[in-house]
């Protein structure tokens, strides 16, 4: 399986089941990676990209952050702060010092983007269908593409889990 993600590469974030516990990310009709989520209604996912295996959850109340691990590791390879705001969901800043940030643009037709000293490297377009979840389009290379595909798919999924659950949680106060 190829791994190398040129500019304008285009991967799918597919659910192909109405479970929410799975997704697929896909280049064309080949299955690059995949989020499988441990308990339906945990946080604990395993991620793989290419030949990479990864274990990712979201943590805290008050202060909520995103760990990242090697399958299998007990120690944290990034921990990453989990806004949940329109604005900006998450930074990465890395252990050279490097800060990725994936925030939103546009107000009217939104994407979000991973950017890196204001480059754009990622743009998410969001889909919520009933199977395809979001479309990224990889814009610039970079070092960690294929972590920022897995994190950036993550935090969408959390993203849209928490607005679910506010739409909700509304819907049941008005009655």
């Amino acid at each position: 399986m190829d791994s190398n993600l040129k500019p304008g590469t285009s991967i799918l974030i597919m659910k192909p089941k109405m479970s929410r516990s799975f997704y697929e990310l896909t280049r064309g009709e080949e299955l690059i990676g995949s989020i499988t989520f441990t308990k339906a209604f945990g946080t604990l996912a395993h991620a793989e990209i290419f030949d990479e295996q990864w274990s990712l959850k979201r943590m805290g109340f008050w202060k909520p952050y995103i760990t990242v691990r090697r399958q299998d590791d007990t120690r944290d390879y990034f921990q990453i702060p989990f806004s949940g705001k329109w604005q900006g969901l998450l930074t990465l800043t890395t252990h050279t010092g490097d800060l990725y940030e994936l925030s939103q643009t546009g107000f009217w037709n939104p994407k979000w983007v991973w950017m890196k000293q204001k480059t754009v490297l990622v743009e998410f377009d969001l889909k919520f269908g009933m199977k395809k979840y979001a479309e990224l389009i990889i814009r610039e290379k970079d070092p960690l593409m294929n972590m920022l595909l897995i994190i950036g798919a993550y935090g969408m999924i959390m993203q849209g889990w928490d607005d679910g659950a506010s739409s909700a949680a509304i819907t049941a106060a008005i009655g």
